[in-house]
């Protein structure tokens, strides 16, 4: 396994900007666009035949001046734009007199974002509502501005309009910016399963702005730190370092200094560099998997928590099986289990259901090819994959999270 470690940034200077790989590859890069006005920090991603699609800082994202937006998707003298009814009136207000600046008219379909709008009957109200509005996929496209279900939403009802139209996806909630919008993945639930329904779809573009973070509460913000603690646990050390420092202050500054910019691109960049080469996902032995093996049982149903803080609660037993098998040290256990507390995020799952745990591996395993490729953390920044889990060993790692307690 030495060959998934992390290797470290490398940065580089060239004229117009600057020019940092992402960690492990070379055809992925982020840089600062000097010529471009309101243009920020951006990655270049690779999907196909040499086909790219931009991840871009445009911050502050509703300022005339800045034209990220206005240059985002196709051009045309109309934006549809899908907007999530949770985002507060005032960012609405203030999309609307950017466009208007612009000469652009901006048409609004709002939708209350959650997993609850992630469904097929969503998906088919919003493209009626693309054909309704006679939307040209060759020269319109779609703006996306919520939460990463809306944009997942948003994003199948896309791919499937007319044989996909382009969508921009401006991500509002932390979880959105780190985990749904960097990737190509769309999907909603179906018939009782997560993401049963999805396409393979890049967006056009992503466009991120921080100040979306100001005005959020209770899940909807600290959902995101489970996928980026994810990304420290299993993937790179050097983010889960700078959780164990920043942590509590992230919670309460909501990433507007220095630290949380840099832990957010960081955040970006490996999870760049883990999808890159299997954006796909041809090879089902995925390390972004880890806490997505257990964490169904507790977001689905009538006593469903978040995503985010059900990849916590995974996170944990996962690392509690890791340490039944001597992989992982306890005193990483204890740093994973004090992190946690320190964040805020959830020690324990709502409900003690180990049939709905040992159906969500069974779950997982129908998608990972009948097999369990299940990511075991085995130390801070590194996991293996085993396929051999037992129900009695998963009742076990339930239990030692269930007596974990942080340290004082």
């Amino acid at each position: 396994m030495d060959g998934q470690r992390m290797s470290p940034l490398n940065s580089v200077n060239e004229a117009g900007g600057r020019l940092r790989t992402v960690p492990g590859r070379a055809d992925i890069f982020r840089s600062g666009i000097a010529d471009l006005p309101g243009s920020g920090l951006t990655w270049q991603v690779p999907f196909h035949d040499g086909a790219t699609y931009t991840i871009e800082v445009a911050e502050p994202f509703c300022d005339p001046g800045n034209l990220a937006l206005l240059r985002s998707g196709v051009s045309s003298d109309r934006r549809l734009i899908v907007w999530d009814s949770n985002v507060p009136p005032a960012w609405h207000d203030a999309v609307r007199a950017y466009f208007t600046h612009h000469g652009v008219t901006a048409d609004f379909i709002a939708i209350e974002g959650g997993e609850s709008c992630k469904t097929l009957e969503t998906s088919t109200r919003l493209v009626s509502a693309f054909h309704q509005r006679g939307l040209d996929p060759g020269r319109e496209s779609i703006v996306a501005i919520g939460g990463g279900a809306l944009l997942d939403v948003v994003g199948f009802a896309g791919s499937i309009f007319r044989g996909g139209i382009p969508v921009v996806r401006v991500p509002t909630t932390l979880l959105g910016y780190v985990d749904a919008s960097v990737g190509i993945k769309t999907g909603v639930n179906f018939t009782g399963g997560k993401n049963l329904l999805g396409t393979f779809t890049p967006p056009h573009s992503v466009l991120l702005d921080r100040g979306f973070f100001s005005s959020l509460t209770g899940y909807s913000w600290t959902g995101g730190f489970g996928e980026i603690l994810k990304l420290g646990l299993g993937c790179d050390k050097t983010i889960f370092e700078m959780l164990e420092r920043g942590a509590p202050s992230f919670v309460r500054t909501r990433m507007s200094d220095d630290e949380g910019q840099a832990l957010l691109y960081r955040s970006i960049d490996v999870m760049l560099r883990e999808l890159s080469g299997n954006i796909y996902e041809g090879d089902l032995t995925r390390t972004v998997d880890l806490g997505h093996t257990f964490s169904q049982a507790f977001e689905m149903g009538d006593s469903a928590i978040g995503h985010g803080h059900a990849v916590v609660v995974d996170l944990l037993i996962s690392s509690a099986i890791s340490v039944g098998r001597s992989m992982m040290p306890v005193g990483e256990f204890d740093r994973l289990v004090a992190l946690t507390a320190d964040l805020g995020l959830p020690l324990a799952p709502p409900i003690i259901d180990l049939e709905a745990m040992w159906a969500s591996l069974l779950e997982r395993m129908q998608h990972r090819s009948e097999r369990q490729r299940t990511p075991i953390p085995t130390e801070i920044g590194y996991c293996e994959f085993v396929d051999d889990l037992s129900s009695a060993e998963i009742e076990a790692a339930l239990n030692r999270v269930l007596a974990a307690r942080p340290r004082k």
